[in-house]
């Protein structure tokens, strides 16, 4: 049985209507008030940017006109709009939306305030415009609750035990692949259903190439694409749904366990991708989850107290899985090894969060060194004609 498919109007994320979504908090702006930006600079440009990059929506195609208290832009224009004088606006019919540095003494509040705006009512600052991005996005991913709600499905990683004639087998399942998976593609048919990158260094290395070869359903986390769009970096997300993810890697020892997330704007980083696509499995309503390729086992581990281990293991299914370059920047920004505390404690919490909630997680991985779950015999998951058709 092929995968369910998510539907066109379903996995391509809509553009947003600024002016709807403002209507949310504003009730004048559903009666047609007119929008004002006030703040002209660099934090309207980063708004502006991270709206663009994520819902394809223009800010400024949404104002009347532009507000700033420097004169020498005023009676310009920015983006085919007017630059006002703030004072030369009045409350009625009128919603301003602060994007101008205002910290510590709040000036440009205090001066709407004393025109007659209500914090809150017409008048709202970076942060709100920021939440109506988040809350946007969050709301599209609400769409995937239970979608597939009793299924089973396959969670693959990249380590040295993955077979690329297990892969061709799982071409009617509904799959997860992660990372770099996409370097096995040149020896299979196999294509995931869905896939997701929590990692930083591989997510933007590699943006262009994860685009033109995953044509299914992406998964990213939201704070990073939100960082490498501010450094002016063109990301164009299609099929594409992003999830914030919460790390515990800095906490004491002792408080280096990740909870489990039950919505995607708040999943729990264990130290490796596939506990974010556990999570994410669980939300989409999948009551099997097998692993597998998911060895747990790497050349370089380290521990919480910061004892290094080393093994002699391959660490993925290819040698060529990271080229030197990137190495250099895993280094640089230390993720060089393997927490093997962290995700340990992680992949402790799905087993019990699983139990607690009658999902099953088996380990259908080819050895490796994940014991925590059950293991099941991968080739007594498929019938044997689907087998000999491989």
């Amino acid at each position: 049985m092929k995968p369910e498919l998510a539907e066109e109007s379903w996995h391509n994320m809509k553009s947003m209507n600024f002016l709807e979504e403002l209507g949310k908090i504003s009730p004048k702006a559903k009666i047609g008030a007119n929008i004002y930006f006030l703040g002209c600079g660099q934090y309207f440009e980063d708004l502006r940017r991270l709206y663009r990059g994520f819902t394809n929506a223009n800010l400024e195609d949404y104002a009347l006109a532009f507000l700033d208290n420097d004169k020498s832009k005023q009676g310009k224009e920015l983006y085919g709009k007017p630059i006002l004088n703030p004072d030369s606006i009045a409350p009625n019919n009128s919603i301003v939306l602060i994007t101008a540095v205002d910290y510590p003494d709040y000036a440009n509040h205090k001066q709407m305030m004393d025109k007659g705006f209500f914090w809150k009512s017409d008048l709202f600052d970076t942060a709100d415009i920021f939440g109506i991005l988040k809350s946007y996005i969050f709301n599209c991913f609400i769409e995937l609750k239970n979608r597939h709600k009793g299924k089973r499905c396959f969670i693959v990683g990249g380590g040295a035990s993955l077979k690329m004639s297990d892969l061709d087998i799982l071409k009617d399942e509904s799959t997860f692949g992660m990372n770099k998976i996409y370097k096995a593609f040149c020896k299979t048919k196999w294509r995931p259903t869905y896939y997701l990158s929590n990692d930083p260094v591989m997510l933007s290395e590699n943006y262009e190439i994860i685009s033109e070869l995953i044509k299914g359903v992406k998964f990213f986390e939201f704070g990073l694409c939100s960082y490498i769009l501010s450094k002016d970096i063109t990301l164009h997300f299609e099929n594409t749904f992003f999830y914030s993810s919460i790390t515990v890697i800095n906490r004491p020892a002792e408080y280096k366990i990740p909870s489990f997330g039950e919505f995607p704007d708040v999943f729990h980083c264990g130290g490796t991708s596939a506990y974010i696509c556990m999570q994410l499995a669980v939300f989409m309503g999948f009551k099997e989850i097998y692993l597998l390729g998911i060895d747990n086992d790497y050349s370089v581990m380290r521990t919480n107290s910061g004892e290094i281990i080393f093994s002699e293991s391959s660490d993925h299914f290819t040698s060529e899985y990271h080229d030197g370059s990137m190495m250099v920047k895993y280094k640089s920004q230390g993720f060089e090894s393997m927490n093997k505390d962290w995700v340990a404690a992680a992949y402790q919490t799905a087993r019990e969060y699983a139990d607690s909630n009658e999902i099953k997680i088996y380990n259908a991985t080819r050895g490796g060194k994940l014991d925590v779950f059950e293991r099941v015999d991968f080739d007594e998951l498929f019938d044997q004609s689907l087998k000999d058709e491989v």
